[in-house]
């Protein structure tokens, strides 16, 4: 299993979805980040 899906439905997944799916995950990284500007 990757990320609690199945692996069936991890094959499914477009690129596309995988990508905003990661932009999602990359930007709450970077909100939970302190700001040092």
């Amino acid at each position: 299993m990757v990320f609690g899906w199945q692996p069936s439905e991890f094959q499914q997944m477009t690129l596309e979805e995988l990508m905003q799916w990661h932009e999602k995950a990359v930007n709450r990284y970077q909100y939970l980040q302190p700001r040092w500007e």
